[in-house]
């Protein structure tokens, strides 16, 4: 008994030394000794495109007849045999993202196997994030009287060949237009005569870090049914009530439209084919001697280069045109179809006597501070003159502000006429007390205040004296408006101030 356990050691460790001639094992149970199949080494995998490469070392052992691959994709499992001495295999057609466990043995005649040699890899399919992460290219797409107009996001180093096939309006024929660096590069295209009832799709094909093959993205098919961006629609809706759902057949015939605040870019223009007339800063009513302030007396655009080219293209294919007010969004470029304009005056409304309305301040001035004979005057929001301020005492913290101001009779009320407070250059610190938001309700009782506006919150411009017309999303007959006011910091605390409040 004592020599067997000697000889099952000595050649458990000739085993793992690698000394045996034809690399097998043996076993010692039962009757005797069970010999198994010398196994494969060396086991290595390749992923590549929808494939993975196999390749190992063979057995040195006489009995292997053949090797058998084995491979599990999910729930999927497959198996191939292949003759004695081969040492590679190629997995074909992999299309899901799944990790495979992949596993070669020796087999001999009698279909004995040896101990599996198991490793588990990914092939390379669109379902990789790798493969997903490829660079999009395009950005934006645009389909406007035929022309399909691209922004770009930029060319990435794993791109080789990229292209766009449409097909071509005025012929019907199948047309490709190559993509470059040095097109993708200028970050915007036009591509005229396209039809835009067909198919326009986007081709990618590059290659991966690792990965000897060509990856052969599927193509993406560019969306003609493209939603107006996030901050585009905040101006709808403030504008016209429009939420989630612009009515395309108001955006497929608008002629005139305004903008008045800080836009990203102009690119949602192109989704209004028939816009004649584009007016900047039309409702903003700054001071003249406030047309220079760049900080807040201007409204500005963030990407002015795509903004020229957004107006340039659609006074080519529209004939739009372009009033700009007050110097406003004065980042443009200046062409023949912008128009500089100065505001001349206010327009002229049917303002209401509000000589004999009340205002209500909450929270109301601090009781020490009203024995000593301070006032926040909230009265001087409705006495008609634009010199005399409301203007709270001074907080550590920020305090939110409501003004209901009481008409004493019922009015149909169009919108409120809100002025900021003035000072001049000797008190320029001061113009930081302007609010640069309001919110505004509305009251038939002063019990029920519902939202006067189409949005919460309404913009306001803040520079210094700037007059502010906030139309009603609706005409109503009221009694009660009422104004909310965060205070905007000053000097490391928190202050506002409104010269007057008007009702038309």
């Amino acid at each position: 008994m004592k020599k067997q356990i000697v000889a099952i050691a000595t050649m458990a460790l000739m085993t793992s030394c690698g000394e045996s001639l034809f690399d097998t094992y043996k076993d010692y149970a039962g009757d005797g000794e069970i010999r198994y199949v010398g196994k494969v080494t060396n086991l290595t995998t390749t992923p590549g495109w929808e494939h993975i490469k196999v390749n190992w070392t063979n057995s040195q052992d006489p009995i292997v007849d053949k090797v058998e691959v084995k491979w599990v994709d999910g729930d999927k499992r497959d198996s191939v045999f292949l003759p004695a001495g081969t040492t590679d295999y190629d997995i074909q057609n992999i299309t899901s993202g799944s990790t495979l466990e992949i596993s070669v043995m020796s087999v001999d005649k009698n279909l004995n196997e040896s101990m599996a040699q198991t490793t588990y890899v990914r092939a390379y399919t669109p379902e990789h994030e790798l493969v997903q992460a490829f660079t999009r290219i395009v950005a934006k797409n645009y389909f406007l009287k035929n022309h399909l107009l691209l922004t770009f996001v930029g060319w990435g180093e794993e791109l080789d060949k990229a292209y766009i096939t449409y097909t071509q309006k005025s012929t019907g024929k199948e047309m490709e237009f190559d993509l470059t660096p040095e097109i993708v590069g200028t970050l915007h295209l036009d591509i005229p005569d396209v039809d835009s009832t067909k198919p326009v799709k986007l081709y990618r094909n590059g290659y991966l870090q690792g990965c000897e093959d060509l990856i052969v993205n599927d193509p993406i098919t560019l969306n003609t049914d493209i939603a107006f961006d996030s901050e585009f629609k905040d101006e709808l809706k403030r504008q016209f009530g429009y939420d989630q759902i612009v009515p395309q057949d108001w955006a497929d015939n608008v002629e005139t439209f305004d903008l008045d605040w800080d836009m990203s870019n102009l690119l949602d223009l192109f989704k209004l084919p028939k816009l004649k007339t584009l007016n900047l800063g039309k409702n903003r009513y700054v001071r003249a001697d406030q047309r220079d302030d760049e900080e807040k007396g201007q409204s500005k655009l963030v990407d002015v280069e795509l903004c020229d080219w957004v107006l340039k293209t659609m006074h080519e294919l529209t004939g739009l045109k372009v009033n700009r007010y007050d110097k406003h969004y004065k980042e443009l470029a200046a062409a023949d179809y912008i128009q500089e304009i100065n505001h001349d005056g206010e327009p002229k409304l049917d303002m209401i006597d509000l000589s004999n309305a009340t205002v209500h301040m909450m929270p109301a001035d601090d009781e020490e501070l009203v024995e000593m004979g301070w006032s926040s005057h909230p009265e001087f929001l409705v006495d008609g003159d634009e010199t005399t301020l409301w203007n709270p005492y001074m907080s550590e913290k920020s305090v939110e502000y409501t003004l209901d101001i009481d008409m004493k009779a019922t009015h149909k009320v169009h919108g409120i006429r809100l002025v900021q407070s003035y000072y001049d250059d000797s008190k320029a610190t001061y113009r930081s007390l302007s609010p640069s938001m309001v919110k505004v309700y509305k009251s038939v009782n002063g019990s029920y205040y519902p939202l006067a506006t189409f949005l919460e919150e309404t913009a306001l411009g803040y520079s210094t004296g700037e007059v502010n017309y906030i139309k009603f999303a609706e005409a109503t007959d009221i009694q009660y408006v009422r104004i909310v006011v965060n205070t905007p910091t000053f000097f490391k605390n928190y202050q506002v101030s409104i010269a007057e409040i008007g009702v038309y």
